[in-house]
């Protein structure tokens, strides 16, 4: 240590001058001022010296405040405008650590609102996504009531496509964790909104997204029919947007069309028919043929040398067990309508089950209207209805699922 600095830091004396400790905090004060607007300035010269004086703008700082919070702010723009997508996240999260305590409400609202903008503009939907998932973490550990949606629904006509888009974003990112959490009924709600706002113009990829998470709560439903139609606005949003989610989208397509027991081959459509020979696609349009001639071996096959393509998706495991119902009942139908009446046990053996998942597929199928009939457990057999008798056909088939149920629980 110099002479100089041992006179700098000597304990012997105490100078009991407060007003230089004021000079001094403002002497900082000014010292970080100029030294940010310096930084600032040379932004787009010397971006790499901007973020190295911009850090020692947050250095300065003895406490997180707004010099700090405003050089985090201008280094993560320049990582986006040259493309450093990561350090730019990077540098967004220590903006969001002065969120919580170091600047005013209001201030970080616009703050992050600015920031989704450039997101957008400059990293994508991708990166948008990650930005949104971190700023609502953020928020809510706050308890910020106005959070995103506020700040991005300020107008009061919602006619500001800008923010529309915004929120669009906002709720395709609570879409995406209502789903991931089996948040059904939140996921609903968000789902409703969505489709409520006007002004929006979203990118495709969050078109895409946002019907994906339409027709999966659909599926949930069992509403095989809205199913159907979001995955396809949602698989041409994705196609549009030349992603490969398109090709996941179809198989979920395809899966709801067996399941609707809809006779329309999903490559009916013009837009679907350029991804008919696509080898995921092709294994589950296998599956579907075998589905729909009803050949429970040839479906068996099929599924077990499926691979990712169908087993391999978690999504799709989860509705294996209601295709291989649908087509055993679709197989029980096909059966017994030539006949009077039919033995369980003999369409248990023929379907490679046991009689009481029989009863269980015959009963379901009266209430659907599939059959005309009724199951006497006594001689577990099923008996059809003459036509004459088939207005009250209905009626009786409640009888029968009432009585099985009976039976079976009570």
């Amino acid at each position: 240590m110099s002479d100089e600095d041992s006179f700098m830091y000597d304990d012997d004396e105490d100078y009991d001058f407060d007003y230089e400790d004021d000079e001094a905090a403002e002497d900082t004060e000014v010292a970080i001022e100029n030294k940010y607007y310096t930084a600032k300035a040379s932004k787009s010269s010397d971006p790499e010296l901007a973020i190295q004086q911009l850090r020692e703008v947050v250095q300065l700082e003895s406490e997180k405040g707004e010099w700090g919070f405003k050089a985090l702010k201008q280094i993560t723009k320049i990582y986006l405008a040259l493309k450093n997508f990561e350090k730019a996240l990077e540098t967004f999260d220590e903006v969001l650590t002065y969120v919580k305590s170091s600047v005013s409400r209001n201030h970080s609202e616009k703050s992050l609102n600015n920031m989704f903008e450039k997101f957008s503009a400059l990293g994508g939907s991708k990166y948008l996504e990650l930005v949104y998932q971190k700023a609502l973490k953020v928020l809510k550990e706050t308890k910020n009531e106005a959070k995103l949606k506020a700040v991005c629904t300020s107008n009061e006509d919602g006619s500001d496509s800008n923010k529309a888009t915004q929120l669009m974003d906002i709720y395709g990112v609570e879409l995406m964790m209502h789903l991931e959490l089996k948040q059904y009924k939140e996921m609903e709600k968000v789902y409703m909104n969505c489709l409520k706002i006007k002004y929006a113009v979203p990118h495709p990829r969050l078109l895409g997204l946002i019907r994906e998470c339409g027709g999966k709560m659909y599926m949930m439903k069992k509403n095989w029919e809205m199913a159907l139609s979001d995955f396809f606005e949602s698989f041409k949003s994705y196609d549009e947007a030349g992603m490969d989610n398109r090709i996941q989208v179809l198989k979920y397509l395809i899966l709801v069309n067996m399941l609707s027991g809809s006779s329309i081959s999903p490559f009916d459509s013009p837009e679907t028919k350029p991804y008919e020979n696509e080898p995921e696609i092709v294994v589950v349009a296998k599956l579907a043929a075998a589905y729909q001639s009803q050949n429970s071996k040839e479906f068996e096959k099929v599924l077990a040398a499926s691979g990712k393509a169908i087993l391999g998706d978690p999504f799709i495991q989860e509705y294996v067990i209601d295709i291989k119902n649908s087509m055993k009942s679709s197989m029980v139908v096909s059966i017994v309508k030539p006949f009077s009446r039919v033995k369980l046990e003999f369409l248990a053996e023929l379907l490679n089950t046991d009689q009481e998942s029989i009863s269980e597929l015959l009963a379901l199928a009266i209430i659907e209207g599939k059959v005309n009939g009724k199951i006497d457990e006594r001689q577990n057999i099923f008996v059809t209805t003459p036509m004459e008798k088939q207005s009250t056909q209905k009626y009786c088939g409640l009888e029968n699922w009432a009585n099985y149920i009976e039976t079976r629980y009570f």
